[in-house]
């Protein structure tokens, strides 16, 4: 399969379920593992992978963001495995997902495991499902439950463990305070005829429900920190409104005493305007008065001639 080295070196999730995949030619997908500084998640599941030749062991001690690797259903050997687990116990730091279920790797691959869990402290979660592990398996990865104390889940389901492996399992958990979730599920164990495998029954469901208080506590710690937060929030709000209400009801005042000064101002005005004075008007009737009155007699001027005007009848 061909590999572009300057496209996948960008991705944050590299995704080759199904591909067909061999040990061979896969050199710039373990470069690009290797150099990447943004892959998060690579998934080479369902392929032919050994991991015998140390390549992606080598790619994995060198990373420094991938933060889950999906190996279900390869063919990796015990080689393979060891390699894998002395990379993860010696070198890398920061993958917290692993998944190696239907490998077959058996109990001396469940030792590898069990051995790098005693140093690792970022994985969180590990699926060995379907691995033909057994009592010695389970016994190994019991022991190295009691001294881990960051992982959270762990699948150990369709295997072979028994009674016995799943009691060790059980007595682990009295001194391990991080497992979650232990996935037990075929394993030819039988719960009722064993007071280990009841006491265990009760402590997984003791856990589960102590998760499930501890969960609904934190929400309701959350919600009360919201509450409180809204409550402050509002109170801030009601001020804020008091203040604003305060500033509008001195602009109200203002704007009614402005609007007093401005009547005030305009009755002045036209009170002005329309007052004249009697005396005034008097003198102004006087001098606009018409002269239309008739002269008198004396007034009348004399005719020159004291002859009497003949008039012709």
């Amino acid at each position: 399969m061909n590999f572009n080295f300057e496209k996948l070196v960008k991705k944050r999730r590299i995704n080759l379920i199904l591909k067909g995949l061999c040990d061979d030619g896969l050199d710039i997908l373990y470069k690009v593992i290797g150099e990447s500084t943004v892959l998060e998640a690579l998934s080479l599941s369902n392929n032919q992978l050994t991991l015998s030749d140390g390549k992606l062991a080598n790619a994995i001690a060198k990373n420094t963001t991938l933060k889950e690797l999906n190996l279900r259903r390869n063919k990796i050997t015990l080689k393979g495995i060891e390699q894998l687990a002395d990379a993860l116990k010696e070198n890398n730091t920061t993958l917290e997902v692993l998944y190696l279920g239907d490998n077959n790797i058996g109990d001396e691959g469940a030792k590898c495991i069990a051995d790098m869990l005693v140093v690792n402290k970022s994985l969180q979660d590990i699926d060995l499902s379907s691995n033909n592990i057994n009592l010695e398996g389970a016994k190994y990865l019991a022991d190295a439950l009691k001294e881990n104390d960051t992982l959270k889940e762990l699948a150990i389901d369709k295997n072979n463990i028994g009674n016995g492996g799943a009691a060790k399992l059980a007595e682990a958990l009295q001194f391990n305070h991080s497992i979650k979730t232990l996935e037990l599920d075929f394993n030819n164990i039988s719960v009722h005829d064993d007071p280990m495998m009841r006491e265990m029954a009760m402590l997984q469901s003791f856990t589960e429900m102590k998760d499930h208080l501890n969960s609904a506590l934190r929400e309701r710690e959350s919600a009360l920190k919201l509450n409180a937060s809204m409550k402050a929030d509002i109170t801030k709000k009601d001020k804020e409104l008091e203040d604003k209400n305060a500033e509008i009801a001195l602009l109200k005042s203002t704007i009614i005493n402005k609007d007093k000064e401005i009547k005030s101002l305009k009755a002045a005005t036209i009170k002005g305007q329309t007052t004249v004075d009697p005396v005034d008007l008097t003198k102004d009737d006087k001098r606009s008065e018409p002269s239309n009155k008739l002269s008198r007699i004396e007034d009348t001027p004399k005719l020159k001639s004291s002859k009497p005007i003949d008039m012709e009848i």
